[in-house]
């Protein structure tokens, strides 16, 4: 699939996702839990590299859709000075519309090296790379990204993996259920992606949170519940899921997609 053609793709899909879900925190992630957790990730994550600074940063979220993550940063830190980069204008005019104080949001693309001109200490990407459909402009976009970063700097990275879905699908196979296939505005990275960007000065550290923190969840979700939930059950957004969540900790096995991950700028 040549840029064009995936760009329209893109757009085409996170037009209809402005178009449904305005500003609301689901925008692109209608799993409540999950969403949530990203946010709480982000929000860890800001606040250990706050205390190991001992300065307000400079925060840059790339891909930052309707502004909902963006908003929850100011709400948390507002001292901070954050930047948003959207590549569909729809999201991007929800992003604006917030009004958020000492907040600059710009039309940008991350595959072009002049999409954001100043340096940062973080970056974040909140399911954002796996949206770029070409493998070598998924590496440009890291490498862009890692050129922002002041050194030292911090790349938040929330993504999707091959590894675990294969994990996920393995899981599901032994239930009888059918396998759950990446989405089709989405290509996951693997383990040799990740092998390949740190060439470019990003090394990966531990996060505050387990990277397969979300793990349990989706084996809550997407497993157990879907094994036994009778014909006419509800399909989603289940009390069931949300005892289970509440039964079991986090980061059990290797069942979610979306791994939590940190890299510093070395």
């Amino acid at each position: 699939m040549n840029t064009k053609d995936y760009d329209d793709l893109i757009l085409g899909h996170y037009k209809k996702i402005a178009a449904n879900f305005k500003d609301l925190s689901t925008s692109s992630m209608e799993d409540r839990y999950v969403r949530d957790k990203e946010i709480e990730f982000i929000q860890a994550e800001l606040k250990r590299e706050r205390s190991l600074r001992q300065k307000d940063l400079r925060v840059l979220d790339v891909g930052c859709g309707n502004g909902y993550t963006l908003s929850e940063i100011k709400k948390n830190f507002p001292a901070f000075k954050l930047f948003g980069v959207e590549f569909t204008p729809e999201l991007l005019e929800i992003a604006i519309s917030r009004n958020l104080t000492d907040v600059e949001i710009f039309h940008k693309d991350v595959r072009t090296a002049d999409f954001f001109l100043e340096e940062v200490d973080v970056a974040i990407t909140e399911r954002v790379i796996i949206n770029i459909l070409h493998k070598k402009d998924q590496e440009t976009a890291i490498i862009n990204i890692a050129a922002k970063l002041k050194t030292g700097g911090l790349y938040i990275m929330i993504e999707s993996f091959k590894e675990p879905l294969v994990e996920l699908n393995l899981a599901r196979d032994e239930m009888s259920l059918t396998p759950i296939a990446e989405s089709y505005q989405n290509i996951y990275l693997n383990e040799y992606f990740v092998g390949r960007i740190k060439k470019y000065g990003l090394e990966e550290i531990n996060p505050v949170m387990p990277s397969n923190y979300l793990s349990s969840h989706f084996f809550n979700s997407r497993i157990i519940h879907n094994a036994i939930r009778p014909e006419g059950g509800k399909v989603k957004h289940t009390r069931l899921v949300g005892f289970l969540d509440q039964a079991f900790p986090p980061a059990i096995g290797n069942y979610s997609p979306i791994l939590f991950r940190v890299f510093r700028k070395v």
